[in-house]
């Protein structure tokens, strides 16, 4: 159940911030909240998702599996953090896990059914949504590709 304080919390996350009071309070009527354990999973690499989250408080690890099966960390993600966006696009199987990383996480859910719902009720507020997902996702891709031009400067000095 979404309460006033975490609707104060998430009007305070930059994910939201060109969101309406009323278009947060649509969006949140079609989100379920879920609190996890520290090391809990919340999805495993591989496996399809129809769902992404948003961390309303905590830290979630996103872990990669090597060759040799040791989980390989990527990154630790904040609060409000989007994670898990991917599946919800193109419905391919996740490329990566993710557990929590703090004692406990609160993370907004966000399932791909509640989407095609909400895209036949406010159509307006399904395509901003979906829009303010892209910009998210783009920036994301911008910064890795930054860390991967610097990776290969590195390597090419290392090289020389």
């Amino acid at each position: 159940m979404i309460t006033t304080d975490m609707f104060q919390i998430l009007r305070d996350l930059v994910f939201f911030q060109d969101f309406s009071d009323r278009e947060l309070q649509s969006f949140l009527s079609i989100c379920t909240d879920r609190e996890f354990k520290q090391g809990e999973i919340i999805f495993h690499e591989g496996v399809g998702g129809d769902e992404f989250y948003i961390i309303v408080t905590g830290e979630v690890a996103i872990m990669k599996e090597t060759e040799s099966g040791q989980k390989e960390l990527l990154s630790i993600l904040e609060t409000g953090s989007v994670f898990g966006e991917m599946s919800i696009i193109d419905s391919s199987p996740r490329s990566a896990g993710s557990e929590v990383a703090s004692d406990k996480a609160n993370l907004l859910v966000i399932k791909r059914a509640f989407l095609e719902e909400l895209a036949k009720s406010d159509l307006d507020l399904a395509v901003k949504l979906m829009l303010t997902l892209i910009k998210y996702i783009s920036e994301r891709l911008r910064q890795t590709t930054e860390r991967f031009a610097l990776a290969q400067k590195m390597l090419r000095q290392m090289e020389n």
